[in-house]
């Protein structure tokens, strides 16, 4: 789980239902290609991100995982299905609730799945 919320990071700040959905065959050359269905395109679009510094030192770490759990999703849990953005956002809220009783933050925070902008 915490690979799924670092490679959001390092790669961005890409959207985590998007991040969730590659298997190991999206990885090329260097890129992390994910399909951004949004917007008025018949088809997905086409969005590669390149696996440099950090970003590349987990998606490695994933693909090892991967690999362990014989399977073919790039993030999951047990290898037997893919991380659902939920998931990752319960475990959010979990380190929050854990950095709060343990006076390492006093604010919290969480993954904000659908975040509204304030209006100006």
């Amino acid at each position: 789980m915490s690979l799924a919320v670092r490679a959001t990071m390092f790669l961005g700040g890409q959207r985590v239902a998007q991040l969730l959905r590659p298997s190991l065959a999206d990885i090329k050359d260097g890129f992390l290609v994910l399909l951004d269905p949004k917007g008025k395109h018949d088809a997905p679009r086409r969005h590669p991100i390149p696996l440099e510094g950090m970003a590349g030192v987990v998606i490695v770490e994933a693909v090892n995982r991967a690999n362990n759990l014989k399977q073919n999703w790039l993030f999951s849990s047990t290898g037997k299905v893919r991380l659902a953005p939920d998931t990752v956002s319960k475990y959010i809220d979990d380190v929050s609730e854990k950095f709060i009783r343990s006076s390492i933050s006093t604010t919290p925070f969480n993954l904000m799945l659908n975040p509204t902008l304030p209006e100006e």
